[in-house]
C-alpha cells in the first residue's frame, strides 16, 4: 500500500471487517488509529474507488458532526485521499464489553442513552450500536466509535432501529446485565430526546413486525 502521507506509520492490525482494516500506528509520532477502506479486487476499479471515496467522506463528516454536537468520538486528524484512509486519535479507553462488571455500569448506560439522544436530535443514526463500538475511559467517560454504517436522517423508524440494535446485542450477548442496562439507557434517552416517547412506540411496532415475519 503506497501511502500519500509519508509521516504515517502503520504498526499493527487491530481488526479487519468486510469493508475496512483497522490498525494502530503513529502520525508525526502521535499515536493514532488508522481505518483503511481497502480496494476490492472483485469490483470494477472505477466503482470501487467511487464507493470507497463516498463511504470514507460520509464517515468523516458524521464524526465531525458528532463532535460538533459535543459527543465523545475520535478526532479525525487527516484523510489519505489516495488510499481512502481515515487517521484518528487513539483512545485510551476500553470497549464497554470488557467493563460489564464495573460498579458504575448502569451509569455508563445512562450516559450512552444521553449520548444517543443527542446524536438522534442532531439527525444522525450510528447504525452499529454494539458493545464493541462503545468505550469507557479511566474517567468513566463514554465514547462512541465506528460510524461506518451511520447516516443522516429525521425518520423516527431509523432512530428506533438504531436503539434496537443495542437492545438485541445486550439481550443475546450480555443477558446477565441486559434488562437493567437497557432500562438505564432508555431512561436517559427518553429524558433527553423530545421524540423519545414516539421512538419507544415505534420500537415496539418494529419488534412486532419482526416477530410476525419470523413465524
Amino acid at each position: 500500500m503506497a501511502l500519500s502521507l509519508p509521516n504515517l506509520l502503520i504498526e499493527e492490525e487491530i481488526a479487519q471487517g468486510a469493508e475496512a482494516r483497522i490498525s494502530a500506528g503513529t502520525y508525526f509520532d502521535y499515536p493514532v488509529v488508522i481505518k483503511h477502506r481497502y480496494a476490492k479486487t472483485y469490483r470494477n476499479v472505477g466503482i470501487d474507488n467511487k464507493l470507497r471515496k463516498e463511504r470514507t467522506i460520509k464517515e468523516v463528516r458524521l464524526l465531525q458532526s458528532a463532535r460538533e454536537l459535543g459527543l465523545n468520538v475520535p478526532y479525525v486528524l487527516d484523510v489519505d485521499k489516495k488510499e481512502w484512509i481515515i487517521i484518528m486519535d487513539r483512545l485510551t479507553a476500553d470497549p464497554i464489553k470488557f467493563r460489564l462488571e464495573d460498579k458504575d455500569l448502569l451509569s455508563y448506560f445512562y450516559k450512552i442513552g444521553e449520548m444517543i439522544a443527542t446524536l438522534h436530535t442532531g439527525g444522525i443514526v450510528h447504525g452499529d450500536l454494539t458493545t464493541s463500538n462503545l468505550f469507557v475511559d479511566n474517567n468513566c467517560n463514554v465514547w462512541l466509535i465506528d460510524f461506518g454504517l451511520g447516516f443522516n436522517t429525521k425518520n423516527i423508524e431509523d432512530f428506533a432501529v438504531d436503539n434496537l440494535v443495542l437492545k438485541h446485542i445486550l439481550e443475546s450477548s450480555h443477558p446477565l446485565i441486559y434488562e437493567k442496562a437497557f432500562e438505564s439507557f432508555m431512561d436517559a434517552y427518553t429524558r433527553n430526546f423530545a421524540k423519545g416517547k414516539q421512538i419507544v412506540k415505534r420500537m415496539k411496532v418494529v419488534e412486532l413486525r419482526v416477530r410476525y415475519r419470523s413465524h
